[in-house]
């Protein structure tokens, strides 16, 4: 019996890789114990419990355990495969037992070929994939607008654990949650536009969504490889570095991951800094972008606490100049997005279709005819998916013209020339914004739940029941249909993290959004860090602080 939860007084609420790195070498706990450890809070909160509904499925118990003690021994016998060995994390697409859905029972019984290379890389690194998140059915492009984020055939509704009757955001929802909750140390999301950023910053937790291209895409689902990027997630900023050194690389199944050869570093560690001295930030009015929401959340409080933290960096040495103002906001807000997206996420399913070991599944047309015959009568709707069969219509070069629009709004004439007009390193914005969202997403794992495969909730008992939840909660529930703060650096591909800044009167985290140019990631690791140094302390949902330490005894 392994007596480490309680000896070691561990608060799986803030833990992190460093921490356990320290007690495995120290020998105070194994793998195993850890495994072990994260498997029992999943059972108690996930789906019984405060039923949070942060996983979706756990892998084979039998191959976690084996993976584990072999990690175990190679440990014992001195081989260390990274800073990163015997750690526990949650991922995407995996070749063996777990199921890759995207959140929607056509895929159910579909089989990838192969580990995803993100999947594949973390397996190097030494880590152990649990399982799979909850996330936002075909990340929120099904029907967009019609069912709340964290929401999927497959998994039912996931919660937030600081708030059940608030939105958690999404798609990468359960990701955020899981982490928040102490149900796992570390996790991949991805993101098109805020999938990433939103949720971590209503979880109270760090995230890094990388240039495009940085970090290979190959076996995910993807919406649009223009946008797409899979990016880590953790309670600490250094975690976010030593996952960031695990999963950057080329990949000849990824194009854009050749290209991005260039703008690589060999360590991410080696831009943390307690340090904003000489740091030149540019902050977009968060007044502005936050005057006219219809938010269940205190937009007063958020942007008082942006304009106190601002002062704080100032203080601390960073060069603050607000608000600066990009030349072609009006424009990039008046542009569509689908225009882009509908058809890379026509083309960018078929392609990943194609590669599937077995199904019978391989256009969304297909995708679409499925759900006419087996969704429930009273939800039918997949008006996302109408959208881009009537985009796809288009002839090509409408395509190619709107997408070189979006680059010139949000890149060229856009976010570039803000940076250099006002020599800035990054720009700033709060994550739960609007037009933030837009905007940054114009510039650019899902985890483990233990649910049985086909779990799911009618869709008219879980309308019933959301909009219940809606009417009773003090502050209104809002249903996760406007997008919060990536949509300009998203659009060009360009790097986004979120900063956890606090808690409102209502239990809901929020953040800061910083972004650079592209493959400035060391810019951004450099003012989260610096940050960090300023607000240490990360947000824990009350709920589960009374069962922090829990499991005193595992086995």
């Amino acid at each position: 019996m392994s007596h480490f939860a309680l000896s070691l007084n561990v608060n799986f609420l803030e833990a992190t890789s460093e921490m356990w790195k320290l007690h495995l070498d120290n020998r105070n706990c194994t793998s195993v114990d850890l495994v072990t450890a994260y498997l029992k809070r999943i059972e108690k909160d996930n789906i019984h419990g405060a039923a949070i509904r942060a996983i979706i499925e756990t892998d084979d118990r039998a191959d976690i355990f084996a993976l584990a003690q072999e990690l175990v021994e190679e440990r014992k016998g001195g081989k260390i495969r990274g800073p990163l060995h015997g750690i526990p994390i949650d991922n995407i697409a995996i070749r063996g037992k777990l199921k890759t859905t995207t959140g929607s029972k056509v895929l159910h019984a579909s089989v990838v070929a192969r580990d995803s290379t993100v999947v594949a890389k973390l397996r190097k690194a030494g880590l152990i994939i649990i399982g799979k998140a909850i996330l936002s059915e075909w990340c929120n492009y099904r029907a967009s607008g019609v069912l709340p984020n964290a929401w999927s055939g497959t998994g039912g509704l996931g919660l937030s654990p600081f708030n059940p009757g608030l939105d958690p955001s999404g798609s990468s929802s359960g990701s955020a949650s899981a982490i928040a909750a102490g149900f796992i140390p570390l996790a991949i999301g991805s993101e098109t536009d805020g999938s990433l950023i939103c949720p971590s910053s209503r979880a109270g937790i760090w995230a890094l969504k990388p240039t495009v291209g940085l970090i290979s895409r190959a076996g995910i689902i993807p919406v649009s490889l223009n946008q797409d990027s899979p990016g880590p997630m953790a309670k600490n900023v250094k975690d976010i570095a030593l996952l960031l050194n695990a999963l950057v690389g080329p990949d000849e199944a990824d194009p854009a991951s050749i290209g991005a050869s260039s703008g690589r570093r060999s360590d991410y560690t080696a831009f943390l800094t307690p340090n904003f001295e000489g740091l030149r930030v540019g902050v977009m009015n968060p007044e502005w972008f936050m005057s006219d929401q219809n938010i269940p959340y205190d937009a007063k409080y958020i942007i008082e606490s942006t304009l106190s933290a601002l002062k704080r960096m100032e203080d601390a040495g960073a060069v603050v100049k607000n608000p600066v103002n990009l030349p072609t906001l009006d424009e990039m807000l008046a542009f569509n997005p689908s225009d882009v997206q509908h058809l890379d996420f026509k083309e960018g399913l078929k392609s990943y279709l194609a590669n599937l070991e077995s199904s019978d599944i391989h256009t969304l047309e297909d995708v679409m005819q499925w759900n006419y015959e087996h969704l429930q009568k009273d939800f039918e709707s997949q008006i996302t998916f109408e959208e881009v069969l009537e985009w796809a219509k288009k002839d090509i070069s409408a395509h190619d013209e709107a997408l070189s629009r979006q680059l010139r709004l949000s890149r060229d004439n856009g976010i570039d020339v803000v940076l250099k007009t006002h020599d800035l390193d990054i720009l700033l914005v709060p994550s739960d914004a609007k037009k933030a969202t837009r905007i940054s997403a114009m510039a650019g794992l899902l985890l483990l739940l233990l649910l049985p495969p086909l779990y799911s909730v009618p869709v008219s008992q879980f309308l019933r029941s959301w909009h219940n939840l809606r009417n009773q909660s003090p502050s209104g529930v809002h249903l996760l249909y406007e997008q919060c703060t990536n949509v300009s650096s998203a659009s060009l591909g360009y790097p986004v993290a979120n900063l956890p800044l606090g808690i409102q009167p209502n239990g809901l985290p929020f953040g800061l959004a910083i972004f650079a140019g592209r493959f400035r990631e060391d810019l951004l690791l450099r003012a989260m860090s610096a940050f960090e140094a300023l607000y240490p302390d990360t947000a824990s949902p009350e709920a589960f602080k009374r069962d922090a330490s829990w499991p005193p005894v595992v086995s």
